[in-house]
């Protein structure tokens, strides 16, 4: 709440007074299921602490880059880090960066690019992003129990079905940064691209 408002010393303040666990009883919990040969629910478990391990990296990978903002080298490194988030999700499946949701990496590559001029890279970096959305969908999560290391996963489709988030990827593709492109060829044509797959995504949930 402090950080919000922009008290950001108090919200420091606050944090550190958090007391941080080291350890997590699904750990234990895991690995007696095992024991007891109850795998199908260590497999649960575990397959539950890797997708949030993988949430984790990729918040982190991003968090990283923004803290190399300004940088002598933050062209360089701040695209390793987004690169290292989508790699990683890209290990688990080919298209593993469209099933696992990559809106936040390719979105940061495409404005680190525009910021050093680079108007080819950013083009391209939205392009795979929405290429991504015809591949894995985005208001649907139920692609990722296709993914082999997260089969035994019961993932619900509850929520994501009362949200249109192709909404907040106009509102993101409204910034004032992609003014510089908005009027190329590639750009309109990703904008009509994503109007399509929009009205498609709305139709299926009719």
């Amino acid at each position: 709440m402090y950080s919000s408002v922009e008290e950001e010393e108090k919200a420091i303040e606050c944090l550190n007074k958090i007391r941080k666990s080291y350890c997590d009883p699904n750990d234990i919990l895991a690995s007696i299921y095992i024991k007891q040969n109850k795998l199908n629910e260590a497999r649960k478990i575990l397959q539950g602490k890797l997708s949030k391990c993988i949430f984790d990296i990729s918040i982190i990978c991003i968090s990283l880059a923004n803290a190399y903002n300004n940088c002598e080298d933050e062209l360089e490194i701040k695209e390793k880090y987004y690169k290292l988030s989508l790699d990683i999700k890209k290990c688990i499946a080919p298209y593993g960066d469209a099933i696992l949701s990559s809106i936040l990496e390719y979105f940061g590559l495409a404005r680190l690019y525009l910021k050093h001029g680079d108007i080819e890279k950013a083009l391209e970096s939205l392009q795979t992003l929405v290429d991504n959305f015809e591949k894995g969908g985005i208001n649907s999560i139920e692609n990722k129990n296709n993914l082999w290391c997260f089969n035994e996963l019961k993932l619900s489709n509850e929520n994501s079905s009362q949200m249109n988030l192709y909404e907040n990827i106009f509102c993101m593709l409204d910034d004032k940064m992609f003014d510089q492109i908005r009027h190329t060829i590639e750009f309109r044509d990703l904008i009509e691209k994503l109007n399509g797959l929009q009205e498609k995504s709305l139709g299926k949930r009719n």
